[in-house]
């Protein structure tokens, strides 16, 4: 029969100093062992996380919590024991508290793991194509310091062909749509982060952007050509290549350097801002203006006098669409369905005239394979 020592009684023994100077080692052995066991189990916090915010601090948290107050339990238990109170069987105690050791452990591991492993292929806070029904509401990235894609209106709101086109999509999903308004910068890092469930604005796709987020089918095109004003017997890009030819360009712009690289031979005059080269144009100064010309049209729409357009065979044309982050593939297929419709139905084109007041200079072939 296991035995115990009889308990100090009122007039008897009384723990006197050396039960103090145990209880003193007892504490000072528990601390030590509580700095091998956090020691010990840092590999919770050198796990290799996906590289995404929210993710990472929710999986940081889990090991947090793991280490700073689960692994702590059975030794604050310890502590909480009187020095007084020193079973006999304290060896088994100490053999208990290893299997719970072992057992926490395994239970972290399980925790953070399952944690990884569930979450991992989801973007932080995400919005999927039933989440978006779900909360009948969808949020759109719109830069309002694009025109005529994006622009505040009199009444301080942001309109434009970006703000038309995602206005449709919501509707044909049946659901309401919100606007955050985003910066050229700030495009990819809102759908990566979550706080868009899609992105405009004049988004060219492009391999290095395709590998952090979605892109769906083009909704416009940018190329450089050239809009020619009055008479000038001008056909083809070759033939502004001639000192004839007097080109108005602004300044610290792309297309001044294809003059200088393409056209040399022409007479280059620079002015500040596009409403000033367009006037300078209808004033004569000028036969021509060589830039992504579809931006120029709303600065055109009053001009009654001749003007064409003329493409380069040999551009390369960027093509913008509609951003989602990566994953997304069923709001990503909706978008694609969606926007072939409204390609084949005339909205695309109708909407691009009504705000760009041309047409598209280098229009999208429209396939139903995508």
């Amino acid at each position: 029969m296991r035995t115990f020592p009889k308990r100090p009684v009122a007039g008897g023994e009384k723990c006197g100093s050396s039960s103090l100077s145990s209880k003193r080692t007892d504490l000072v052995t528990i601390k030590g062992e509580l700095h091998r066991q956090s020691a010990r189990h840092s590999w919770l916090s050198q796990i290799r996380l996906p590289q995404r915010r929210g993710l990472t601090f929710f999986c940081h948290g889990v090991s947090f919590v793991f280490q700073r107050y689960i692994l702590c339990i059975p030794f604050q238990i310890s502590a909480q024991r009187p020095s007084c109170r020193n079973f006999v069987g304290r060896a088994s105690v100490e053999q208990t508290k290893g299997i719970k050791m072992n057992s926490l452990k395994k239970v972290g591991i399980a925790v953070v793991g399952m944690a990884c492993l569930t979450l991992g292929p989801i973007t932080a806070n995400a919005h999927s194509l039933d989440e978006i029904l779900s909360s009948k509401q969808i949020v759109v990235g719109i830069n309002p310091n694009i025109p005529p894609l994006g622009r505040f209106s009199d009444k301080n709101e942001v309109e434009g062909f970006d703000v038309d086109v995602a206005k449709k999509l919501a509707e044909m999903l049946g659901v309401e749509m919100s606007i955050v308004q985003v910066s050229s910068a700030d495009r990819v890092p809102f759908l990566a982060t979550g706080k868009a469930d899609i992105v405009l604005g004049g988004l060219t796709r492009n391999p290095d952007r395709a590998k952090v987020i979605e892109f769906s089918l083009p909704i416009q095109t940018e190329a450089i050509s050239a809009m020619v004003f009055g008479d000038k017997p001008l056909n083809s890009m070759e033939d502004f290549n001639s000192e004839t030819v007097k080109l108005i360009e602004v300044r610290g712009t792309t297309p001044v350097e294809y003059a200088k690289q393409h056209l040399p031979k022409a007479q280059v005059t620079l002015v500040d801002n596009y409403p000033d080269a367009i006037r300078a144009l209808e004033q004569g100064r000028g036969d021509a203006i060589v830039d992504v010309v579809d931006y120029l049209g709303e600065y055109t729409k009053n001009y009654t006098g001749k003007m064409h357009i003329i493409v380069d065979k040999h551009a390369s044309i960027d093509y913008d669409c509609i951003g989602l982050s990566q994953g997304n593939t069923a709001l990503k297929s909706w978008i694609n369905v969606a926007l072939y419709k409204l390609q084949t139905n005339g909205f695309m084109d109708e909407t691009y005239k009504k705000w760009f007041g041309i047409d598209m200079v280098y229009p999208i072939p429209v396939s139903p394979y995508f």
